[in-house]
This record gives structure tokens, C-alpha cells and sequence, in this order.
């Protein structure tokens, strides 16, 4: 059978308006395949841009509230006749905070020790021979101070205030792992951990007027700092 040339020209019209209609489809769904993955990428820009704004939020959050709880320690320890000088007192009150967070004690805690101690005199010394704001054995402080790898220049190391808080807090943080009870550690703080251990053995009572101060003054103390509203230990 013979085709005529125009049937041809018709048919080949036909297929190629198809091919171009096919095409133009195509390029189509290219470009929204395209589009697609470009929104899907923009999108995830987008998702991890809010994560750090999200944290960068928190973190601000968390630089302003160590701010102000520094700013209520420092004015506490202002309240108290030091005899430091203003940038001693701020030095102070920045160890009391840094090593109450890393040791995971209520700054509330360390002041009312300091304050039951000594009052805030860096150079208090004691009948017994304690010395310094948390008022510490030397060679007690001695064995601590190694343990941290502190440089220890004799009774000197304690009458630095700085060192004596470092140390005492560092040996209340040990007190309270040891015994479980915030208590029985202030106790063993106050009277050592070994006489406070054989009271224990024969089953005296452990909590006397020492803890009581404490914790009262810690009471005190706590309203200032947001930062000891989770804290419970037994004891308390």
C-alpha cells in the first residue's frame, strides 16, 4: 500500500508536536523536581539556623542568670566587714559561685559555712588552730590541696581566700559523698569526719547545733539564688 508523501508529512507533524509536548512535560517536572530540592534545602538551612538561635538563646539565658546570681553573691559578701579590697571581694565572690557549680553545691551552702566560720575574715584563726574563711586544719588542707593539685605554700595557702574556698569547698563536696546526708556532713565539717563516723558506728545522734546554724543561715542565704530551688539532699 502506498502512503502519500502528505500522510507522511502529517504523521511526521503529529509525532513531532507529541515529542515536543513530551519534552516541555519533562523539562517541567525537571524544574520542579529542581525547585523541590532547592525549597528542601532551604528549608533545612532554615531548621539549622533556628537550632543555633535556639541555642544561642539558651546560652545568653544561662550567661544572664550566672550574672545575676554572681551579682546576689557579691552583694551578700559585701554585706559582711571583709576587710578585702572591692576586687578581692568580687574575686570572691566569683570562686564561691564557679566552685559551688562544679562541685554541684548551692552557692546558699558555702556563704552560710563562710559566714558561721568566720564571717568573712580571710584571716580568722581559731583556738585549734583552723584558719581562713572556712576555717580548715592545716594538714587536712595539706591533703586536699594535693588531691587537686594545688600548690601548697603551708598556713600562707590558707589565708589566701581564694585557695581556703577552693579547698573547703572541695572537702564539704567529699564530706557529703561520703556520709549522704548534708547534715551529718556539716558535722563531720565542724567536728572531722572520723570522730562523726564512730558516732555513727554507735548509733548516736550525729545532727547537733553546728548543721542547725547552717541550714539556717543557708535558709537565709537562699532566696537570693534561683539556682538552689532543685537542690535537695538528705538531710535537708
Amino acid at each position: 500500500m502506498k502512503v502519500s508523501l502528505r500522510r507522511i508529512i502529517a504523521g511526521v507533524a503529529v509525532f513531532g508536536a507529541l515529542f515536543f509536548q513530551v519534552s516541555s512535560l519533562f523539562r517541567i517536572e525537571i524544574a520542579q523536581h529542581a525547585t523541590l530540592a532547592a525549597l528542601s534545602a532551604k528549608l533545612a538551612e532554615l531548621r539549622r539556623a533556628e537550632r543555633e538561635l535556639a541555642a544561642q538563646a539558651a546560652y545568653l539565658a544561662r550567661l544572664d542568670a550566672d550574672l545575676g546570681e554572681f551579682r546576689d553573691i557579691l552583694e551578700l559578701v559585701r554585706s559582711f566587714r571583709t576587710g578585702l579590697a572591692r576586687h578581692e571581694e568580687r574575686a570572691l565572690a566569683r570562686v564561691i559561685q564557679d566552685e559551688a557549680h562544679s562541685l554541684s553545691l548551692p552557692p546558699a551552702m558555702l556563704m552560710a559555712v563562710i559566714a558561721i566560720e568566720s564571717a568573712f575574715q580571710a584571716s580568722a584563726r581559731s583556738e585549734d588552730g583552723a584558719v581562713g574563711l572556712m576555717q580548715i586544719q592545716p594538714a587536712t588542707a595539706e591533703r586536699l590541696a594535693t588531691e587537686r593539685g594545688m600548690l601548697w605554700a603551708g598556713e600562707q595557702t590558707l589565708l589566701d581566700p581564694i585557695q581556703n574556698v577552693r579547698i573547703g569547698t572541695y572537702y564539704l563536696s567529699k564530706l557529703i559523698v561520703q556520709f549522704e546526708d548534708i547534715a551529718v556532713a556539716l558535722e563531720a565539717f565542724c567536728k572531722g569526719p572520723r570522730a562523726v563516723a564512730e558516732q555513727l558506728e554507735k548509733g548516736a545522734r550525729t545532727r547537733g547545733r553546728y548543721s542547725s546554724k547552717v541550714l539556717e543561715r543557708m535558709r537565709d542565704f537562699e532566696p537570693a539564688f534561683a539556682s538552689t530551688a532543685g537542690f535537695r539532699l538528705r538531710g535537708v
